[in-house]
């Protein structure tokens, strides 16, 4: 049988930790690591660190009976068709991505021509 040597764990909590902890004392960690870990070993566990923290997010929606049936990629992790399908896979959520991916700075861009009258 074959070792399965990645057994790495990363807590995403950079900045203290959001919802529904709200503790900002709560430090990131990398757990699990051996001297036969790869950097490929602690980039998959960031990955999917953070994706099982948004899953923790959708968990409290359907606490408050607030059912998600789909999730929205944008940014440069809708780029990324491994990190979108290991979302999918750990949120047990579809992934939607947008025609265009940097959604967020068009909004932005947006906003900020409104405010400025030139929109």
């Amino acid at each position: 049988m074959a070792k399965n040597k990645s057994h790495v764990l990363f807590l995403p909590n950079l900045n203290g930790s959001g919802p529904p902890w709200m503790d900002e004392s709560d430090r990131a960690a990398f757990v699990g690591l051996s001297l036969e870990n790869t950097l490929g070993d602690m980039i998959r566990a960031v990955l999917e660190g953070t994706a099982f923290q948004s899953r923790v997010g959708i968990e409290l929606f359907k606490d408050l009976k607030l059912p998600i049936s789909a999730v929205c990629s944008v940014g440069g992790g809708a780029k990324s068709p491994l990190w979108t399908e290991m979302r999918c896979d750990i949120m047990g959520k579809p992934i939607e991505t947008l025609s265009y991916p940097e959604s967020g700075c068009m909004g932005v861009a947006m906003l900020a021509a409104v405010a400025t009258g030139i929109y």
